[in-house]
């Protein structure tokens, strides 16, 4: 990595992180106030970002083969996974955290900010957002069902999947990027004074995000650090590696700036 793109990422990222930190540490927020800024960012901050800068993707034949291989690595892992359980005879609840880790809270809240840091061009965030709505929507579909198929303590996958649909069906999240895709895939525009707004809402979603991660942090103990590090290697380490290698088997430059990405404003 070039050392000018090193700091343009990582210095504004810890910059932030520690703003927070600081002011918890300071006082100037007491313990719970980190929740008024994930429900800012929940409700508000990153369903506008994803509606706007999904409306404004066309989506072209290099997109599909970028999404094809973002979401490939995390079909291999939760194969994997499931092949674990069936081999190995992974535990109800060891299966069920598996995926859960693997594929829980992938909806954008700091894969965006990263790249928004990295490539301040409006195409690179447009492609983030539509990798991130994207593999979301199948990730969560997995993950809630897995939930509610562990709350109810019984193999119901029908009923797994009428209470994960329930829930599905109010989130902000998968509202907004089902309503940016059909915005962009049937070419309507949102009103300029309304695209403003969802912009400038939108564009709050990294600097809190962040700022947010610094606050929820002060004061944290952690226990069991050795095993939580294992499982997070899963997302940190295994998928990295993974996407990197598919994007090499098919010859897709996925590793480089996405300025190749044919993501443009609709006219």
């Amino acid at each position: 990595m070039e050392i000018g793109l090193f700091i343009r990422t990582v210095f504004p990222i810890l910059t932030l992180i520690a703003l927070g930190y600081l002011g918890r540490r300071q006082g100037f927020l007491k313990k719970g106030d980190e929740r008024v800024l994930s429900v800012y960012l929940y409700y508000f901050g990153l369903p506008a970002l994803l509606l706007i800068d999904l409306s404004e993707i066309r989506i072209t034949s290099e997109t599909t083969m970028f999404l094809a291989t973002s979401l490939l690595p995390m079909a291999i892992v939760f194969t994997v996974i499931l092949a674990g359980k069936l081999l190995l005879g992974f535990s109800r609840d060891r299966f069920f955290l598996f995926l859960i880790v693997s594929g829980f809270g992938r909806l954008g809240f700091f894969e965006i900010p990263f790249i928004s840091f990295a490539y301040p061009a409006l195409e690179a965030e447009r492609l983030a957002t539509l990798s991130v709505s994207t593999i979301s929507v199948a990730v969560f579909v997995i993950t809630m069902t897995s939930l509610e198929l562990h709350s109810l303590q019984s193999p119901s996958l029908r009923e797994g999947l009428r209470r994960a649909s329930s829930s599905l069906s109010r989130n902000p999240l998968i509202i907004s990027l089902v309503t940016g895709l059909s915005l962009s895939l049937t070419s309507i525009r949102i009103l300029q004074p309304l695209s403003d707004t969802l912009h400038m809402i939108g564009g709050s979603t990294t600097p809190i995000a962040l700022f947010m991660l610094g606050v929820f942090l002060y004061g944290r103990k952690y226990e069991k650090i050795g095993e939580s590090i294992a499982y997070l290697s899963i997302r940190a380490i295994v998928m990295p590696v993974l996407t990197f290698l598919v994007s090499r088997l098919v010859g897709h430059p996925i590793w480089r700036p996405p300025c190749w990405c044919s993501c443009t404003r609709l006219p």
